[in-house]
């Protein structure tokens, strides 16, 4: 059984928003641009969600995460998604005892994937780990490739760096190695993208921009349209640019290197500059505790979902 709350007569969308894991945001806007998933009306005039939909949906949510685009999604059927990315096991009725094997063996895979691209950066091979990244995208999809694989493969650069293991040389090779990969990806994406704009900047003499890249590649994945100035960007110049390029959202990334407290008068300073229609969302270590009137993305995971929440009928500019 789904849940007790399935019953004949339907859920209401906030019931289907907590059982598939989609907000009630993203299913209106899926319902009006898509035409799924369609609701009926009871007697009373009360709008209501087929319970055949929570598999489906559930099954969205999951294709979502591992880059798919709603629009090939949205009036796919439970098997077609199925048969797309082989997640029968994360549906009702899978045994939990084998889905639980399952994922020891897959973080076990994955760990080991991250090793073999760290001994790639020892001997300067390229090829190794540039083969490596595109075939890891290929079986993840990019939100749960950098989830996955990127974040504990720079932790690992990282560490590396700062106990002698790796030389400046071998962390810088990575570095532009995963750089150039993530650029590629979603530049790519954003040639055909139709979504709201996102300018994508870094503060004055910020100059570290990993967490600004793997941004842009998850805002590519869910069809926004990039605007990238990159690293050390003077204010005034972020300002001006959010204005010229009419942009929906601003987006900061601000990491371990950067004095908090200067972040934090920085981005007040943007956020009383830049009119209250324009979102700035902001991420990283370096953030200040409080940082209101912003979104702030503490966990990476839930980045995309964010976006996908923010996501509304794309504005004509």
């Amino acid at each position: 059984m789904l849940d007790s709350a399935l019953n004949d007569n339907g859920l209401p969308i906030g019931e289907l928003a907590r059982l598939t894991g989609i907000s009630t945001h993203t299913l209106r806007v899926w319902e009006k641009r898509y035409g799924t998933p369609v609701p009926f009306r009871l007697p009373s005039g009360h709008r209501r969600y087929p319970k055949e939909e929570v598999p489906r949906l559930r099954a969205i949510a999951k294709a979502l995460k591992k880059g798919h685009r709603p629009r090939k999604l949205a009036k796919a059927s439970l098997s077609e998604i199925e048969s797309l990315l082989n997640i029968s096991s994360l549906l009702p009725g899978s045994s939990p005892v084998h889905s639980n094997v399952a994922e020891t063996q897959t973080e076990n895979s994955r760990e080991l994937v991250v090793e073999s691209w760290i001994e790639a950066v020892h001997k300067f091979s390229y090829q190794t780990l540039d083969n490596g990244f595109f075939a890891e995208w290929g079986k993840l999809g990019g939100v749960e490739f950098i989830s996955q694989c990127i974040i504990p493969f720079l932790a690992k650069v990282g560490k590396g760096w700062e106990n002698g293991e790796l030389s400046i040389s071998q962390e810088h090779f990575a570095s532009e190695r995963l750089y150039d990969f993530l650029g590629s990806k979603w530049r790519q994406l954003n040639e055909r993208n139709d979504g709201p704009k996102v300018l994508m900047a870094t503060l004055p003499e910020e100059n570290h921009c990993f967490g600004l890249q793997m941004a842009a590649t998850v805002a590519a994945i869910a069809n926004y349209r990039i605007v990238y100035l990159g690293s050390n960007t003077p204010c005034e110049e972020i300002i001006s640019a959010v204005l010229k390029t009419k942009s929906h959202f601003l987006c900061l990334s601000v990491s371990s290197y950067y004095d908090s407290q200067k972040a934090g008068r920085l981005i007040a300073k943007l956020r009383e500059r830049l009119d209250n229609e324009i979102s700035i969302i902001a991420g990283g270590q370096g953030l200040p505790h409080t940082t209101p009137g912003i979104i702030r993305i503490d966990r990476f995971d839930d980045f995309f979902q964010q976006l996908l929440d923010l996501n509304k009928e794309p504005t004509k500019s």
